[in-house]
């Protein structure tokens, strides 16, 4: 028997309940961009409000937010 359209979408929404949408994971990426700055900040004794030229972020910082943005996933 095939599924009525109805039936498709309710059993796509019952598997992807749990995911977070486009807008939820956009939130969570600026919150983690936001700590990962205010950890920039911290670590190189910057005034808060300033803002830093792209010179000054460590490497580290760099792969943390590739990471996050979920690139070179190597998971």
């Amino acid at each position: 028997m095939a599924l009525t359209p109805a039936e498709k979408q309710r059993r796509y929404r019952q598997r992807h309940k749990d995911r977070p949408t486009q807008a939820q994971k956009i939130a969570m990426l600026e919150a983690r961009i936001a700590e990962l700055e205010a950890q920039l900040r911290t670590a190189t004794g910057a005034d808060t409000g300033q803002e830093h030229s792209p010179q000054t972020i460590d490497e580290s910082v760099i792969a943390e937010w590739e990471r996050a943005m979920g690139k070179g996933r190597s998971r």
